[in-house]
């Protein structure tokens, strides 16, 4: 039995909020063991928020893999030949270049998602790649920009820093990215009536 490609995308959406909603507990839990542990501050004198900068790469983790496997549903869905990973750019480009450009999905129109998207995008980058040092990283008014829209994620002596609250924020940004993207395919799916 085939199962359509609407029910599959839908099926993939509520998969999405259930991994999301994982995550979040996951912070939460994390959080109490570092916050309760009998080390003294151990941890938090060697690694400072080691625990919610592991949140936010896994979170792009997640939103990367999310990229891929929805292109490739994609892909099936429009009976494209071109994949997205053969078009040229970062993943969030090759993304949104695949689905609207190659596939005809009409964008979501939120572009203030997007730019939180990208954000959070250097924010890893520059945790990953610079040891979450703003100095000398080349993307750093792009980090900056989101951390003024964003309470919770600070510079203090050239390092970024974030609050609990910030990551939970931030990973409904990208939750929210990829729903409007799901609502949109589904919309670009479903047949008019």
């Amino acid at each position: 039995m085939n199962i359509p490609h609407e029910t599959q995308f839908f099926g993939c959406l509520v998969d999405l909020d259930c991994y999301v909603q994982d995550l979040l507990l996951i912070l939460e839990k994390t959080e109490s063991i570092e916050l309760g542990s009998n080390f003294d501050g151990l941890i938090y004198d060697c690694f400072p928020d080691v625990t919610r900068k592991s949140h936010i790469v896994t979170v792009l983790m997640v939103l990367e893999r999310e990229f891929s496997a929805f292109c490739s549903q994609l892909k099936v869905a429009t009976d494209q030949q071109l994949k997205w990973n053969d078009l040229k750019g970062s993943a969030i480009e090759r993304f949104i270049k695949y689905c609207s450009t190659v596939c005809g999905v009409t964008a979501p129109e939120n572009p203030s998602n997007l730019q939180d998207v990208k954000g959070l995008i250097e924010l890893r980058n520059c945790i990953v790649h610079n040891d979450s040092c703003i100095e000398g990283f080349s993307k750093a008014n792009v980090v900056k920009q989101l951390a003024s829209r964003y309470d919770g994620i600070d510079v203090n002596e050239g390092y970024i820093t974030l609050s609990h609250d910030a990551c939970i924020r931030l990973t409904v940004v990208a939750f929210n990215f990829l729903e409007s993207w799901y609502h949109s395919v589904l919309n670009h799916l479903t047949p008019s009536h």
